[in-house]
């Protein structure tokens, strides 16, 4: 796509700046869209953006893209949300987002530049053809053709007004005086590498431009050599990559403010290779250990720094940890090289190979000494709770001013705190924001009398940002204080159950695809949607050919089978904003969408009929070919509403089916049909 991949150098600056913020907001709302805010993947969505960004308008907006998508991660979708504070899963995510996205941006931008090296060897070819006769003056590109002594042969205009000269005042001089002089020995050094075999290289270097200020430029030189290897002249084709360069540097600062937080951060950061080797750790838990990177990295396993009760928890833990992948809220203690005690939380993932193969974990400590101290004092005061109203299924808790005075055992479970560690806070930590917060205010504690019951439903958050639903009954305790004693219980998966059966609804249960009544609500938005933007609409009916025969020769088992692959294929011939859609039996509709030309459906199409014709496996020994019947009718052509859409799909299908079966037929009404539409009662 010469076109779009040159799209970096013809656009303006502003107008890629722009374009790749664009992209960062299309980004952010297809992770509101397609994920829950908390539901991890922070970044899932965000690196189509970068690769576009990078590929479109370039590497300066490719970075600002990175910058952008990587803050709109951390604001909206890392804990704490609607905040641009980090915790540490935070800072890992966006530490890998980051270093992921420049290494993309890397590749893209290589990708260019050999692309670019290539096109313009093929160009030098032509005209050489043609002794250059055909050299256009007014291109943007900078380009210069020299000797091998440095003495230029040619510069076209764009070279003149970018080094503020004449192409008298250039030709048969040497192009050096134009370069920064600390830059010669890099560009001749980097010129001797020219070869029949390595007939172009890239060189970046300073410039003296027309304005007397020095600017970086990017210059590929393709270089000339007669049937003996003799070097002949080079051929230069250079543009200004300052604004690159500046970008480049800004991505290194902010690359060390990343590796400042990680190395400086309040938590020990550190990966365990498959013996328990220590292989990386950062300062705060060097400084933990009081001991240098030297000593400890390579030479100390973990164990050699734990207690005994320590160590064997480890020997507990470590091979479920490399077996099932990921541990979390272990707390032992560290010892210094002083022999000081640190108590710690650690949390870990593991990093592993393309086999499944253990390569390191991925592991992360917090202190936690003063936290451990202060839950030894809380435990005396949680025997004394004990004899109150105690339990672990219905939670109960009294409020004083909306903070909480006392809460069960229950309360702690549901809202994943330690028991006793919701005393004293306010419960606004228990809700999303203030507005969640402020709601109840004004429905219940603005409003109740003494003895005044309340019951009702809301959202709360637990103490690791996810979210429930409470059921809650609660009733004020005294008309002079503002006490309030709470009962409820966490109905979150009672509310999953009524979300999952809404989604199996919607979806057929042995594909998976949306079913008839998802199809007909998507196709009623999908009429009015083309009716709006004048874009053609296109619905394929598929009937199976030869899946009764499946079913009958090895049974419904292997006919099931047969149907979600078939689902599976379908789905991988169609874009994101189509539709796939199982009706029953051996059944499919395509719903194609949002498209530019009527014909272009002729194109899945042509996948779909590819696709099915791959023998399906069924098990061992048993492969089935089965082929499709389809009917195609469009919007507005065929019909100008929903149901007569799918019912025109239909009629085409069956006119298929009557023209001998594999094949594909556009909609024909009776009177023009050469094959007529079977009557369906039979």
């Amino acid at each position: 796509m010469p076109a779009l991949d040159s799209l970096h150098t013809r656009l303006p600056l502003a107008a890629r700046i722009l374009l790749s913020m664009a992209f960062v907001v299309l980004a952010t709302a297809l992770r509101f869209l397609l994920l829950p805010v908390d539901a991890g993947l922070v970044y899932l969505t965000f690196y189509w953006g970068v690769v576009v960004a990078f590929y479109l308008c370039g590497p300066g907006p490719g970075v600002l893209n990175v910058v952008l998508s990587g803050l709109a991660g951390v604001y909206f979708f890392s804990q704490p949300y609607s905040s641009l504070d980090l915790t540490s899963n935070g800072i890992v995510s966006l530490l890998v987002f980051s270093v992921t996205s420049a290494l993309i941006g890397l590749v893209v931008v290589k990708l260019q530049s050999a692309s670019a090296a290539t096109r313009r060897m093929l160009d030098a070819l032509a005209l050489n053809e043609g002794r250059y006769q055909a050299i256009v003056e007014d291109q943007t590109d900078l380009i210069c053709r020299f000797r091998a002594d440095g003495q230029v042969l040619y510069v076209n205009d764009a070279y003149c007004r970018y080094f503020g000269t004449s192409s008298d005042e250039i030709v048969r001089g040497k192009w050096h005086p134009l370069v920064h002089p600390d830059d010669l020995p890099h560009i001749e050094r980097e010129l001797t590498r020219l070869s029949p075999d390595n007939p172009v290289v890239v060189i970046e270097n300073r410039v003296f431009v027309a304005d007397g200020s020095v600017r970086w430029a990017q210059f590929a030189n393709h270089a000339f050599f007669d049937d003996r290897g003799a070097l002949l002249e080079v051929q230069s084709v250079g543009r200004d990559i300052t604004e690159r360069k500046r970008l480049e540097a800004r991505l290194d600062e902010s690359m060390d403010e990343l590796r400042d937080l990680y190395e400086y951060a309040p938590c020990a950061y550190y990966s365990l290779s498959a013996d328990g080797t220590i292989l990386r750790m950062n300062e705060t838990g060097l400084n933990w250990l009081g001991r240098t990177r030297d000593d400890v990295i390579g030479k100390l396993k973990l164990p050699d720094v734990l207690t005994p009760e320590g160590q064997a928890l480890f020997a507990e833990t470590f091979p479920k940890f490399k077996t099932e992948g990921s541990v979390s809220n272990l707390e032992f203690d560290l010892v210094s090289l002083g022999g000081e005690l640190r108590r710690v939380n650690a949390s870990a993932t593991a990093v592993t190979g393309p086999d499944g193969q253990f390569l390191m974990s991925r592991s992360v400590m917090f202190d936690i000494t003063e936290l451990s101290e202060a839950r030894q004092a809380l435990r005396q005061l949680a025997r004394e709770q004990d004899a109150m109203l105690d339990n672990d299924l219905v939670g109960i808790v009294k409020l004083r001013d909306r903070r909480i005075i006392w809460a069960n055992r229950a309360t702690h479970r549901i809202f994943g705190y330690a028991t006793g560690e919701l005393t004293g806070r306010n419960t606004r930590e228990l809700y999303s924001d203030d507005k969640a917060f402020d709601v109840l205010e004004h429905q219940v504690y603005s409003k109740a009398g003494a003895g005044d019951v309340f019951r009702l439903q809301f959202e709360m958050v637990r103490k690791d940002g996810v979210r429930i639903w409470i059921d809650a009954s609660g009733t004020r305790m005294s008309a002079n204080h503002e006490e309030w004693l709470w009962i409820f219980a966490d109905i979150t998966q009672l509310r999953k159950s009524q979300e999952s059966a809404e989604y199996l609804s919607l979806h057929d249960d042995l594909t998976g695809l949306p079913n008839r009544r998802l199809l007909n609500d998507r196709l009623i938005q999908a009429v009015s949607q083309a009716r709006r933007t004048r874009r053609p609409l296109m619905l394929c009916y598929l009937d199976l050919d030869g899946f009764k025969p499946v079913n009958d020769r090895w049974g419904h088992a292997a006919g099931d089978l047969l149907l979600q692959q078939v689902a599976a294929r379908l789905l991988g011939c169609v874009r994101t904003n189509d539709t796939v859609c199982r009706l029953g039996g051996d059944e499919f509709v395509l719903m194609l969408t949002d498209m530019e030309e009527a014909d272009e459906h002729e194109a899945v199409i042509a996948r779909v009929s590819a696709e099915l014709a791959r023998p399906f496996s069924l098990g061992a020994d048993q492969h089935a070919i089965v082929t499709a019947s389809i009917g195609i009718a469009a919007f507005p052509d065929d019909a100008d509403e929903a149901e007569p859409l799918l019912q025109r799909a239909d009629e085409a299908m069956y006119q298929a089916k009557a023209r001998g079966r594999n094949c594909t037929q556009r909609y024909q009404r009776m009177g023009q049909a050469l094959f007529p539409t079977p009557d369906r009662r039979g």
